[in-house]
């Protein structure tokens, strides 16, 4: 039982994560995600795995804010971390 209260913490964890990216592609928001996204896929990523490539980046973000790193979300930094990505 206790197992499975992790693996569904983690689940929506991560789906929440995806439809955050999702949300942010949608809107371009911060401007440029599209870009980059489209890139990664031209790589050879799938949509999902490029999905999940920015999941951990922003999560990584709000691992920043949360433990009192940043005082506010760094769009600049999110973006070329997500460049950086190859």
């Amino acid at each position: 039982m206790f197992f499975k209260k992790i693996f569904n913490k983690k689940k929506e964890r991560r789906d929440t994560l995806i439809e955050i990216i999702s949300n942010q592609l949608l809107d371009n928001d911060p401007v440029g995600i599209i870009d980059i996204f489209a890139d990664l896929k031209a790589r050879g990523y799938t949509e999902l795995e490029v999905k999940e490539m920015f999941s951990a980046v922003f999560e990584g973000e709000i691992y920043k804010l949360n433990n009192g790193r940043n005082k506010e979300f760094d769009r600049e930094f999110y973006l070329n971390a997500l460049k950086a990505i190859k």
